[in-house]
């Protein structure tokens, strides 16, 4: 029985690391830069935050909040304004788990040249 257990949560692993390479693969094709998976080194180099910025205008943030020890994820809509800003519409928050308050979006400002992205933080293309 033990066996069965391990096996069933070995395959459960395995499938959330499935789900997370489709999501952060199926961004469409777009001649934007910023359209893409990107992703920076966290929590003194123990975790990875991703980012990513759809073609049909959806994304989602995901990261490893270093303090509560614990994955925090938050959806959007974007959308660029002029050449170097993008808006954030948060739909939902979810943070250890559980639904959380949608924080509040707004325009920041970008750069995004080959396989670097700079969006209050600098990533790496993935």
């Amino acid at each position: 029985m033990k066996k069965l257990l391990y096996l069933m949560f070995a395959f459960s692993l395995i499938n959330c690391d499935l789900l997370e390479e489709e999501e952060t693969d199926d961004v469409g094709s777009s001649d934007l830069c910023i359209v893409g998976s990107w992703s920076r080194i966290i929590c003194g180099g123990n975790e990875e935050a991703i980012i990513v910025f759809r073609n049909n205008n959806t994304g989602f943030f995901n990261d490893y909040d270093c303090n509560l020890g614990c994955v925090r994820r938050f959806d959007f809509n974007w959308t660029l304004s002029g050449d170097s800003s993008v808006t954030l519409n948060y739909t939902s928050s979810i943070i250890c788990g559980e639904a959380a308050p949608i924080p509040t979006g707004g325009t920041q400002s970008y750069q995004c040249s080959g396989n670097t992205l700079t969006v209050g933080n600098t990533y790496t293309r993935l």
